[in-house]
C-alpha cells in the first residue's frame, strides 16, 4: 500500500470458541509493491467496528510512521502524525477516500485449484482469478472467523479484495497476490500473524493532545 496507502488517504488464538465470535486482538500484515520495492507493514487492532491501524511505509527514498483510525458510527478516518513534537489528527471523509488505480479483475471468475498450503501457520486452499486486466492468487482459510466485510476500510479498497467480497468467496485472505495478465505480480499483500486478546478503548480515539485538521 506505501505510496498505494498515500493515494487512498488523499483521493487469531485458533479455538472452537473464537470460531463463534467477532475477532479481538491484533493482526499484522505486510504489503509489497513488487513495481516500486515499496514495503508497508501494519499493525491492525480490532475491536468490533473499530479499528487502528499501526502503519510503517518504507520507500527507497524514506520510512514513514503513522495511524489510521477507522472508528464505529464515524463517517470519517483519521490519520495520526507526529513530526518533531507536532502531533495532528488529519480527518479525512470516508465518502472522499478514492480507489487505488491497481488492475481490474472484472468479469474474473474465480477457480478452486483444489490445492493447500500452509501460510504463516494457517491451512489455506488457493483459489485463482483472471479478469479484464489482471489475474489474481489467493490463499484463503478457514481455521478462524473474520468474515471479508470486517476487514477495515483500507484492506477492502483495492480490486483485488473488492473481488472477493464481488463473488462471496469464503475464507480468510492469509495471502493474495495481484498480477497483471503476462503474469508480472504487482502486489503481495501477506497475514503474517494475528493475536487474540481484550483491547483497550483507549486505542481507539484521537489522544487530547492531537490537533484535528480537516
Amino acid at each position: 500500500m506505501h505510496r498505494f496507502i498515500l493515494v487512498i488517504l488523499t483521493g487469531f488464538f485458533f479455538s472452537q470458541t473464537l470460531l463463534a465470535q467477532s475477532f479481538e486482538g491484533v493482526i499484522t500484515i505486510s504489503v509489497k509493491s513488487e513495481l516500486t520495492g515499496d514495503n508497508t507493514n501494519i499493525n491492525w487492532y480490532k475491536k468490533g467496528a473499530n479499528h487502528r491501524l499501526e502503519v510503517t511505509s518504507i520507500t527507497k527514498e524514506m520510512t514513514t510512521n503513522f495511524v489510521l483510525l477507522y472508528l464505529a458510527n464515524d463517517p470519517n478516518m483519521y490519520m495520526l502524525t507526529d513530526v518533531g513534537g507536532e502531533k495532528t489528527a488529519y480527518k479525512v471523509p470516508l465518502s472522499k477516500m478514492t480507489t487505488p488505480k491497481d488492475l481490474s479483475l472484472g468479469g474474473g471468475i474465480p477457480l478452486e485449484t483444489k490445492k493447500e498450503e500452509i501460510v504463516s501457520g494457517f491451512t489455506c486452499r488457493i483459489v485463482e482469478a483472471e479478469g479484464a486486466s489482471a489475474q489474481a492468487k489467493y490463499w484463503l482459510s478457514n481455521d478462524f472467523k473474520l468474515p471479508l466485510a470486517d476487514f477495515a476500510p483500507l484492506f477492502q479498497t483495492p480490486n483485488y479484495f473488492k473481488f472477493l467480497l464481488r463473488k462471496g468467496i469464503q475464507g480468510v485472505p492469509i495471502k493474495i497476490e495481484s498480477s497483471d495478465l503476462d503474469g508480472q505480480v504487482q502486489y503481495r499483500q501477506t497475514l503474517k500473524s494475528l493475536k487474540a486478546e481484550k483491547l483497550n478503548d483507549a486505542l481507539f480515539g484521537v489522544p487530547s493532545d492531537y490537533t484535528v485538521k480537516n
